[in-house]
């Protein structure tokens, strides 16, 4: 079965959107859903204490469908492209491909997306691809490989409630310039990737964010103050999060968010133990798990 799609316009947007996985890891399942029309996407961190998720639609991504011929078969089914250690490969093929424009400067090019049925262990069928295409008016390339049972699936629901989802939660505004403001001054002071930690901690109603140091009760080299939540919480927030995986998840995303915090239930009782990154202008949300015995 073949889903054939046409990119016309600038490929700029498809490929920021799919870089801004690469720089987390080198390996995605993208899922391409021709019913909402969209990319969609979620990858971990290898640990997998840290989320993002974020989707493109057609339209943003300035493609269109020419012909699906296993759509009855599929129905509403996401077509699952499982792409192992290929990422940046992926982007490098779309970036040549787009970079034949015409006299507006915009590219004409085919994906055409080979894909079959795939049961799993559990009697379940999904659909996966096994080979991409690429063909212009003057190039053609594939691109195969792909390795579904290798990475991880999060259903979208498992997602929004189960991970995505706090009680009694508080939040504020925290912009692109913040953000790097934070990665910025955390840059000068920083350690051991490994256990360079930011705590983010609430006086009052202001949010603020500091280093921890690996030195136990060491005063902090700096404070940062984020802004002030919707309303005063009347329980303690502070959560040591990993600075690398603050710094992938969000430094070189060009958004503005909602920063959530919040209680969640963990084995009965409930614990500040993440936070949330929702942003204020596309579907990107990022999920930080804290640090454990901080």
């Amino acid at each position: 079965m073949q889903l054939k799609l046409k990119l016309n316009g600038s490929a700029e947007p498809f490929t920021n959107y799919l870089k801004s996985y690469s720089r987390i890891r080198e390996s995605l399942l993208l899922e391409v859903d021709t019913t909402r029309r969209a990319f969609v996407a979620k990858t971990f961190t290898e640990d997998k204490s840290a989320i993002r998720f974020a989707s493109i639609t057609f339209d943003e991504a300035h493609v269109q469908i020419i012909s699906d011929d296993g759509e009855q078969e599929r129905n509403e089914k996401r077509i699952k492209v499982g792409i192992l250690i290929q990422l940046k490969k992926l982007i490098q093929i779309v970036e040549r491909f787009g970079s034949e424009v015409d006299k507006d400067g915009n590219a004409d090019f085919e994906i055409n997306i080979t894909y079959e049925p795939f049961v799993d262990q559990n009697k379940n069928v999904d659909f996966v691809s096994t080979q991409i295409q690429f063909k212009s008016s003057t190039l053609k390339m594939k691109m195969d490989g792909f390795r579904i049972t290798e990475l991880a699936y999060l259903p979208d629901e498992v997602f929004a409630n189960n991970i995505f989802n706090l009680s009694d939660s508080v939040s504020c505004e925290i912009s692109r310039d913040k953000i790097s403001d934070i990665a910025k001054i955390s840059e000068i002071i920083k350690l051991d990737p490994r256990k360079d930690a930011l705590v983010f901690f609430v006086e009052g109603k202001t949010l603020s964010v500091k280093n921890q140091g690996h030195i136990k009760d060491k005063e902090p080299d700096f404070e940062y103050k984020i802004g002030e939540l919707d309303v005063e919480p009347d329980y303690e927030i502070h959560l040591p999060v990993n600075r690398e995986k603050f710094i992938k998840m969000l430094d070189k995303t060009p958004e503005t968010f909602k920063l959530i915090l919040g209680k969640f239930t963990v084995n009965g009782s409930n614990a500040v133990d993440r936070v949330l990154f929702d942003s204020t202008n596309s579907t990107t949300k990022i999920v930080i798990g804290g640090l454990k015995d901080s």
